[in-house]
């Protein structure tokens, strides 16, 4: 399936160019110009691609790499071959001259191909009768080519990008260089520290940077730093490497990453510092910008399609474990799994009892009609597509590497009530096969509800709790002991883990205290009283017979 947004969004981005002596630049930021454009295809864009108008666009798209680059389509109706070129102006060649570009294809299923093509007469199409560089198809992630244009020393000469792709999809291109490569230069290509889309999980791990060798000399030395959150810089050295011009290498930094939650994003800066043991010109760098750590189980706040409101770890407080259910709308197994799954919820109480299911969609088109609409028989909560739902899905796809990238995707969390950020994930599941409910998941969630007790009594010195009526009809009143006078806050939950009474934060006395909440309004059937104070949780259950 051809999708222009994709799920995940690329988040990190390159924040200096690495340049030699250059002759010609492009990088778009100013738009498509002085580029010359010809649109040889004419055919009419997929309604899904119609702002892709031009033979090329100058734009700064979420899927690009965070600055503006040029794009080309290849996906029209009805289907044909594209034919768009993109040309440069007269470029008069030197000694040494090397022409570098960026390109790389949207969709990996639908990969562009692309002729870059040399004409020594004028910026005509006809007079592009050399082929400097030809792909079937590139690859779906940013990649660096370079050729060399020493043949042409001395001559002007007009370069080309032509997509000639037949039904694909789109074609990307970015910061187009001619000129003459330094001795000793640097480019980062790529940051690896398991952060993922803009998500990442807490605890240590190595960091590594990727660099590519731009200059005209092999690098024997390497020196890089990294900087977390504009904190103190961690430098690694390393010699006696060999990385050839042209040729990549993947340094590891001696320091661990240590990743630690917090309510701010984060960033991190990593930079090359020396090459051949020469300070690094354009201190080339690569920023992972505004990044969020999670602890393993995170908090999120969710509205379900028909408007119900849940809090994630509140639920998991209460004694819940939890079956997320990652789907999409066109998804052929999600809506074969969906009944089975809704079985194995109903038999489990339905979430009146110890367990409660979510449907988390994937799908940035898929809104609340959609959800609602789709007939797949799910009794439990289901989540349309927003931020939150993308980030819960790279979370526990990506950050806990359990996904495949792949729906449908099925986690189970066993709560920890005390602490719900460090629940256990028990059991995940990719893909759907009749029974796997039964027989992975249930054995799984009996030995999670075997330790379960919504009574538990965590906040340290409360004594002699007893909730009376029970069941209650349009009164609950609660009479406990405090050891000393606290400020607990108070909700009350239904079992579907939603707040429906919110008494905020109390002031209760040391000694016997009495609360009483109103429960005229409230539906009939299983609730239950809910005490905080910092990170020590009481929950207390209770009924509504009316």
């Amino acid at each position: 399936m051809k999708r222009l947004c994709t799920t995940l969004t690329i988040l990190f981005a390159l924040t200096a160019m690495a340049f030699g002596q250059a002759i010609f630049v492009q990088d778009f930021e100013n738009g498509i110009e002085p580029m010359k454009l010809y649109d040889l295809d004419g055919r009419t864009p997929n309604q899904n691609v119609a702002e892709y108008t031009n033979a090329w666009n100058a734009l700064n798209v979420g899927f690009g790499n965070g600055t503006r680059v040029a794009i080309s389509n290849s996906w029209y109706t009805p289907a044909g071959a594209a034919d768009d070129w993109m040309v440069t102006p007269k470029i008069l060649i030197e000694e040494g001259t090397i022409l570098r570009w960026e390109a790389k294809a949207q969709d990996n299923n639908f990969r562009d191909g692309y002729q870059v093509l040399i004409s020594t007469a004028s910026d005509s199409v006809q007079d592009f009768t050399t082929v400097l560089y030809d792909t079937p198809g590139e690859v779906a992630s940013w990649q660096t080519r370079q050729e060399d244009l020493s043949a042409y020393a001395g001559q002007e000469i007009h370069i080309a990008w032509r997509n000639n792709s037949d039904d694909k999809f789109l074609l990307l291109v970015d910061n187009i260089y001619v000129g003459v490569p330094r001795p000793n230069d640097i480019r980062m290509v790529d940051i690896d520290a398991n952060i993922n889309f803009g998500t990442a999980l807490e605890g240590e791990r190595n960091l590594s940077i990727t660099v590519q060798n731009l200059g005209s000399n092999p690098v024997t030395e390497l020196t890089a730093s990294y900087s977390l959150n504009g904190g103190d810089t961690m430098t690694t050295a390393e010699i006696g490497i060999n990385i050839p011009v042209g040729g990549s290498y993947k340094l590891v930094y001696a320091d661990m990453l240590n990743l630690v939650p917090t309510e701010e994003d984060q960033n991190l800066l990593c930079f090359v510092e020396l090459v051949n043991g020469v300070q690094d010109t354009d201190q080339v760098a690569l920023i992972y910008p505004n990044f969020k750590v999670f602890p393993p189980v995170p908090d999120f706040d969710l509205v379900s399609s028909k408007g119900d409101s849940y809090n994630f770890h509140e639920i998991l407080s209460s004694g819940k474990a939890v079956v997320l259910d990652f789907f999409a709308s066109w998804c052929g197994p999600c809506q074969s799994s969906t009944p089975a799954l809704n079985d194995f919820f109903v038999a489990n109480g339905g979430g009146d009892e110890n367990l409660m299911v979510f449907g988390v969609d994937i799908e940035p088109t898929d809104d609340d009609d959609v959800v609602n609409n789709l007939g797949w028989g799910a009794t439990y909560p289901k989540f349309s597509y927003s931020q939150t739902t993308e980030e819960f899905w790279v979370h526990f796809n990506r950050n806990h590497a359990l996904g495949e990238d792949a729906i449908p995707f099925f986690v189970m969390i066993c709560p920890n009530q005390k602490d719900p950020a460090y629940s256990e994930i028990t059991t995940s599941a990719v893909g759907f096969q009749p029974g796997m409910f039964e027989t992975d998941f249930q054995p799984d969630y009996d030995e999670c509800a075997a330790g379960l007790n919504v009574s538990v009594k965590e906040v340290k010195g409360l004594t002699e709790a007893q909730l009376f009526p029970n069941p209650a009809n349009d009164l609950i009143t609660m009479d406990f002991g405090l050891e000393r006078s606290s400020d607990i806050r108070v909700t009350v939950m239904n079992q579907l883990g939603q707040v429906v009474r919110d008494l905020g934060e109390i002031s209760f006395a040391d000694g016997q205290n009495r609360l009483t909440v109103e429960t005229g309004d409230f539906a009939e059937g299983i609730y239950y009283v809910r005490m905080n104070r910092g990170t020590e949780i009481s929950t207390f259950r209770f009924s509504v017979v009316h």
